[in-house]
């Protein structure tokens, strides 16, 4: 790798009161772009462009199991809202946070955690809140197109104004002034306009993709009979001590909506444990010291992925860590095409199915299942994994 040199004057480290060549670096970039008479470089915070930004309430939430979905930075990916979290509040609580209520086209930008994580809450999302991770960007559209700036926040420019936005061992919390003095380049119009297309195309085949996986969830548990089915639903049960014996030491493990849905299942179909269906083996943990970020990586190096990193029955390509080429070849996971990554630590029972030949490293709370019988074939054993009775019951 080439090794950049840049020469510094002693009165410029004053002035800059900085001591770090990322920093200078990212000048020259900026003062490249400001001489450039075809590129208009803008403050992000400028009031024509920026109606409104806002984070959510500075308090603790009371989930409940259904409601109005509520967005934790955790849940915003590049380009991406995670919509398998499961995290709600009432319609109440959310009529009283409508200051940090969604709007479709507000941007999403991260502020803590995976810093600068930008996406767009995209036409018919529906009612939505968020927490104070995160704010909300509602945009001057006569100014600049929403999507293109989405996409443009996104970009290496701005990971590396914002990774220069912090020195020493401080806590990284994009505040609104950071925020605010994000340069962006405003491009032409038909640029912006292409970038808008592509990104409502990609949006569309998301949606495309989100209904095929719920219409095949939903048609396997019609033809289980789980949509009529009835499981005994009672928080207050007994179980025989030789049961307990023979099971598990927790109430969890007979508490009767599972066990009555379980039973149903084995009644009426042929069931095999998946032991006898497949090979596993867990991921490997590299080591902090191995991970490189997003922009200190190599064009080589492969991405980590996290029980975080699987969200709406995919893998973010996109993660917090890469790690080298050579780690990747002798940790020997040979993660491929048909495989499902099922998540056993955290939240337990996260799955994806590999569906391109392209290089990962998975972590240890991950399994990488495999089948290794042609009774049935990856795509049912993901379908079936899916669904909630099976997989989570």
């Amino acid at each position: 790798m080439a090794l950049n040199i840049k020469n510094i004057s002693f009165n410029e480290l004053q002035d800059a009161n900085r001591f770090d060549a990322r920093y200078f670096f990212l000048q020259d970039t900026i003062d490249r772009f400001s001489k450039n008479k075809n590129i208009q470089l803008v403050d992000l915070g400028e009031k024509e462009l920026l109606l409104e930004i806002t984070d959510g309430e500075h308090t603790g939430q009371t989930f409940v199991d259904d409601g109005v979905r509520f967005i934790k930075n955790s849940s915003v990916k590049d380009f991406d809202i995670s919509l398998t979290d499961g995290f709600y509040i009432t319609e109440y609580k959310h009529s009283l946070l409508q200051r940090s209520a969604l709007r479709s086209n507000d941007i999403l930008f991260t502020t803590i955690g995976h810093l600068g994580s930008a996406t767009i809450v995209p036409e018919d999302f529906g009612e939505a809140n968020i927490n104070q991770n995160l704010v909300r960007m509602k945009i001057n559209d006569a100014a600049i197109d929403p999507y293109y700036l989405a996409a443009f926040l996104n970009s290496s420019f701005v990971r590396k104004q914002i990774d220069c936005l912090f020195t020493g061992n401080i806590q990284r919390i994009l505040t609104y002034p950071k925020i605010k003095k994000i340069k962006i380049i405003k491009a032409k119009d038909s640029i912006q306009k292409k970038v808008r297309k592509h990104y409502l195309e990609a949006i569309e085949f998301g949606n495309d993709a989100w209904e095929s996986i719920i219409y095949a969830k939903n048609t396997i548990r019609k033809r289980l009979g789980l949509d009529v089915f009835s499981p005994i639903n009672t928080f207050s049960y007994e179980v025989d001590y030789k049961a307990i014996e023979n099971g598990l030491w927790t109430p969890k493990y007979y508490f009767p909506k599972y066990v009555s849905t379980i039973e149903y299942l084995q009644s009426n179909f042929k069931c095999k444990p998946l032991s006898k269906l497949i090979k596993y083996k867990s991921g490997d943990e590299v080591g902090s010291d191995s991970y490189n970020s997003y922009l200190d990586k190599k064009p080589t190096d492969v991405p980590f992925i996290r029980t975080s990193d699987i969200y709406n029955y995919q893998y973010d390509i996109c993660p917090d860590n890469f790690v080298d080429f050579e780690t990747y070849k002798d940790l020997h996971q040979n993660v491929e095409v048909g495989n499902i990554l099922f998540s056993n630590d955290g939240k337990i029972g996260m799955t994806t199915m590999i569906s391109q030949d392209n290089p990962i490293i998975v972590q240890s709370h991950i399994n990488i299942i495999k089948l290794n019988t042609t009774e049935i074939t990856p795509e049912y054993l993901y379908a079936m994994l899916m669904i909630e009775e099976i997989n989570s019951y």
